[in-house]
């Protein structure tokens, strides 16, 4: 029988690195947060950190997604052999991704307070 595409084992190859990366980004830094604020016995501090985790990731996502369809965008015009068009969406997706990282750095950093006051959050966890 002839074998056509990708072997499985291959698949997997591809897909490890993006198993890494999704460890090192998404999963080990609320494992740790959760370890060194669990020895602190707050209630109130795990819950802040359960909150401020959950909005964390759905802006690390949110911010993936311009590059990755950035990505289908640029091969477009690249699969067209039209570089300057590529050129042209690769300055696009990097200022929209600072942009995009200012604007969520601003929100977090100056209005966390309010976000949890929103959320109808316990004062005391505000504080934190």
């Amino acid at each position: 029988m002839k074998q056509t595409g990708e072997s499985v084992s291959h698949i997997l190859y591809y897909w490890f690195p993006e198993l890494i990366s999704l460890f090192i980004i998404i999963a080990l830094p609320p494992l740790f947060d959760s370890y060194l604020i669990a020895h602190l016995g707050s209630t109130q501090a795990y819950g802040a950190l359960g909150l401020a985790s959950n909005l964390v990731h759905n802006c690390i996502k949110f911010s993936e997604a311009i590059p990755v369809a950035s990505v289908a965008i640029i091969g477009r015009y690249n699969g067209a052999r039209n570089y300057t068009a590529c050129g042209q969406e690769l300055i696009t997706t990097f200022w929209t991704c600072c942009i995009v990282g200012v604007l969520q750095f601003s929100l977090l950093f100056f209005g966390a307070a309010h976000i949890y006051r929103w959320l109808g959050v316990p004062e005391a966890m505000v504080s934190l």
